[in-house]
């Protein structure tokens, strides 16, 4: 992955309701999770750009520490961005496990269509890395990252 698309918050409850997702978020902003002295992490993903809506799709997203180590053994969730610019809504889609060098992926086969239902439509994705407990012997802390889908 070549991009530095990342987007850090607060830990967010999980669930359709609570993951109103209201912008594209490209640039790092500061913040640690609910776990107190967590490492900070770095969560890139890619915009996608798809020309057959019912293709197969990989969604991938890399998770590393501040200072660039990949952290690997960590579910990242994946969520489908649904509907218009600032009425966004995110519908989590799948997880995936990051690999040694901190990526993981996730395959929908059914494509972009097959992530909403009939009249919506997919604007973007995210991954989150949110865990509660370690990875590896280590607390790391949340992180979000999302990307357009095109």
């Amino acid at each position: 992955m070549n991009g530095d698309h990342d987007a850090r918050g607060t830990h967010l409850s999980r669930g359709l309701a609570a993951l109103a997702l209201t912008a594209v978020a490209l640039d790092a902003a500061a913040g640690c999770s609910w776990i107190r002295g967590c490492a900070e992490t770095r969560l890139q993903v890619e915009p996608l750009h798809v020309t057959d809506t019912s293709a197969p799709v990989t969604l991938t997203a890399r998770l590393t520490t501040d200072d660039g180590r990949p952290v690997a053994r960590a579910r990242i969730h994946f969520f489908a961005r649904i509907g218009a610019p600032g009425e966004q809504l995110g519908e989590q889609i799948g997880d995936g496990i990051t690999d040694a060098d901190g990526v993981a992926s996730l395959v929908r086969r059914d494509g972009v269509a097959g992530l909403v239902l009939p009249g919506k439509r997919v604007v973007g994705y995210s991954a989150q890395f949110a865990t509660i407990g370690e990875v590896g012997g280590k607390d790391y802390c949340w992180t979000e990252a999302t990307a357009p889908i095109t």
